[in-house]
């Protein structure tokens, strides 16, 4: 049988946040030792210089610091949510997120929300968000453009994306049925 690729699951996350809170004036910031490079760049691509920073570790696997740094620039605070549905409210109720993450920008996306990605690792992993619209990468320290229009996510790309999970899911199920049925 042929194999399949299927997006990431976390493109699902949406589900777990049933009932979004209203979009605020704080954008998530993955907590890196080197955040605070970020934030510059993206008051740029934001052209908004009022919004506030929450900086909020995704995980500490991946080197995120789990207490607040010292020396948080004006307008900007320290969040550790608790549990991920947390997190996922965190992120539902922002303008955007802002981090190397691969699964923050999954989050954000499937939230509706835009994703800031520094220039990266050029790990395979990341081809996924390739052709995206809401996920916009820039490098910290020089000048950055982008089309304010432009920066959400587009709904039928994420639909499209939402279909091939669900397509994945009721294979997954009929396999499960087809195999508990010949066990009978």
């Amino acid at each position: 049988s042929a194999v399949e690729v299927v997006p990431d699951s976390g493109f699902n996350a949406s589900i777990l946040v049933p009932e979004p809170p209203s979009v605020s004036d704080y954008v998530v910031v993955q907590s890196r030792p080197d955040s605070s490079r970020w934030l510059r760049a993206v008051r740029e691509l934001l052209q908004d210089d009022r919004s506030r920073f929450v900086v909020a570790p995704v995980g500490a696997v991946t080197g995120d610091l789990v207490r607040p740094p010292p020396g948080l620039p004006p307008g900007t605070t320290f969040c550790h949510p608790e549990h991920p549905r947390e997190m996922l409210a965190l992120i539902a109720g922002s303008k955007g997120v802002v981090g190397p993450s691969l699964h923050l920008t999954i989050a954000a996306l499937s939230l509706g929300r835009p994703a800031f990605r520094p220039q990266a690792s050029p790990l395979p992993k990341y081809r996924m968000l390739d052709g995206l619209k809401g996920v916009h990468a820039f490098e910290p320290g020089s000048p950055v453009t982008a089309d304010a229009s432009a920066l959400a996510p587009e709904p039928s790309q994420l639909a499209e994306v939402r279909r091939k999970l669900a397509r994945h899911w009721d294979l997954i199920a009929a396999l499960a049925r087809d195999s508990a049925a010949v066990q009978r």
